[in-house]
């Protein structure tokens, strides 16, 4: 049986099986066909491979092949050979377990982090909802406990807006008291003539909108003054609750200008929050600044330090060449359409005048007239003398008015002298009480 040459890996070296694709000393990829038999020599039954010339080198003989290589018989077709494993070298572990690839590990590494995020979003949702449910009829309890007490203090049915569970204002029956009282603010002499209550006005839409309960005061308004009157209803007219805090006037019928000797009726109305007995409410008219009054509206209230008081003295001062009789004296809390400052008063003198003398007088009350009480001595606020006396007028009139405290009835009034006049002046003194 004729032999086959034998062929070797070009890498290692190592003999090659006919039909191998890789090494199986180095694995290293052979040629197509470096492991088939060589084609037969014509003329005879075997092929070898050509025989060397002469002028080529001629190389050491390989070694023989073991003996199983020849046992195959020829021409015989041999299928492709897997790779065989690398012996382990010397000294070399196995690799460990972790260490190898595990088939579907990626997916199972991906369902445990997906159900683990799922888990926790389900237990957040789960505390959100509760601690939500939990939150909510805490507040629904406190909100229901705040209303029951303040529905028991009250003693209606409303909730803590002051409308009934139904969204509905609570309607209260209208109330009405009768005053018929009488204050003057900044020379306006105000009639209140009554008080209503109600839960809504037809003709104050402004108030009636925005409050549970109205409270309106009726009142007749007369300007005693020769000059206009501004009013502010908003910040000088406030209701004063039987706690002592006040709700200042949101609406009134007509505007506060009030043109001089002019009459009119009007009304202010407040809201409030809950209905209050009439005759426990209080009117406050007056700036912090002004000389206020408060009207408790009972009907029946003292007012009578608001009030203005008047005296008749008739005396008589002979000063500057002039007669002066003075004729009256009025104490007001206000003048020529101006409310006094806190605390104070408006002392008011009116004369008759007459000149005896044979010159003409110019009178300047503002340089000489001055009212005196107790260690207190005030100059003149306004006069309306005439500003000259011909020589024999009789009958001019005209006042001189002073700021005075509101405290002490006895004044004294100072005519000062004018040594330097020709013929000189002396100081004249007269003494009165309000």
């Amino acid at each position: 049986m004729a032999q086959l040459a034998q062929h070797f890996c070009p890498n290692c070296g190592s003999p090659l099986i006919p039909g191998q694709r890789f090494c199986p000393n180095c694995g290293a990829t052979l040629e197509a066909g470096a492991g088939d038999p060589t084609a037969r020599a014509s003329g005879s039954g075997q092929e070898y491979p050509p025989a060397p010339s002469e002028d080529a080198t001629v190389l050491p003989a390989a070694p023989p092949p073991p003996p199983e290589v020849y046992s195959q018989p020829p021409n015989t077709f041999y299928p492709p050979q897997v790779p065989p494993v690398m012996p382990m070298q010397q000294g070399q572990q196995p690799a460990p377990s972790y260490a190898k690839p595990q088939k579907g590990s990626s997916r199972k590494v991906l369902g445990q982090i997906s159900c683990g995020v799922l888990v926790v979003i389900l237990v957040v949702l789960l505390l959100c909802g509760g601690l939500g449910y939990l939150g909510y009829h805490f507040i629904a309890g406190a909100v229901n406990s705040a209303n029951a007490t303040a529905t028991a203090n009250s003693g209606s049915t409303t909730n803590g807006t002051g409308l009934q569970n139904s969204g509905t204002p609570t309607a209260i029956p209208p109330v009405t008291a009768q005053i018929n009282q009488v204050v003057t603010y900044a020379s306006v002499a105000t009639t209140i003539i009554s008080v209503q209550e109600a839960s809504s006005f037809s003709d104050d839409t402004s108030t009636s909108s925005n409050a549970h309960v109205v409270l309106r005061i009726n009142i007749k308004e007369h300007n005693t003054s020769a000059q206009t009157a501004f009013l502010n209803y908003t910040s000088n007219y406030l209701l004063v609750l039987p706690d002592k805090s006040t709700v200042a006037a949101s609406s009134s019928q007509l505007a506060g200008v009030i043109d001089a000797a002019v009459q009119h009726n009007n009304w202010l109305d407040f809201p409030l929050t809950k209905s209050i007995p009439i005759n426990q409410l209080t009117l406050q008219i007056g700036a912090p600044t002004e000389a206020q009054m408060s009207v408790p509206l009972t009907g029946n209230a003292n007012l009578s330090q608001y009030q203005t008081k008047t005296i008749t003295p008739n005396t008589t001062i002979q000063y500057e060449g002039l007669t002066w009789k003075l004729t009256q004296v009025t104490s007001s809390l206000s003048y020529k359409a101006a409310q006094a400052k806190t605390g104070m008063r408006y002392i008011t003198l009116a004369f008759t005048l007459d000149n005896s003398s044979s010159n003409t007088v110019f009178t300047s009350s503002n340089t000489y007239a001055r009212l005196q009480q107790g260690s207190t001595t005030n100059s003149e606020t306004d006069d309306t003398l005439p500003v000259d006396l011909a020589s024999g007028t009789t009958g001019a009139t005209g006042t001189i008015t002073f700021e005075m405290s509101q405290t002490g009835n006895a004044f004294t009034l100072i005519m000062l002298a004018q040594p330097n006049t020709s013929p000189p002046v002396s100081q004249q003194t007269t003494a009165f009480q309000i």
